[in-house]
């Protein structure tokens, strides 16, 4: 869920198969798993940084939140 953000484009999140967050050393590190990935797109023209502020829920209970920096380039 979107806490706050982004200015200057939009966010969407799409549930899919994705790569862990491990690293290579951990022999399972090209398994995709479920998850869910978020997907930005700038507004037309916009160059330079957005940012967003996610919320997700933990299954132990309560919430994590993130914030995420986007850098725009043409």
């Amino acid at each position: 869920m979107v806490v706050s953000g982004p200015e200057h484009g939009k966010i969407k999140f799409q549930r899919m198969p994705v790569l862990p967050n491990v690293t290579k050393k951990h022999k399972c590190h090209w398994v995709e798993v479920p998850g869910i990935k978020g997907i930005y797109t700038a507004n037309a023209g916009f160059v330079g940084t957005d940012k967003v502020r996610i919320r997700s829920k933990l299954t132990e209970g309560g919430y994590a939140y993130a914030n995420v920096t986007v850098l725009v380039s043409n």
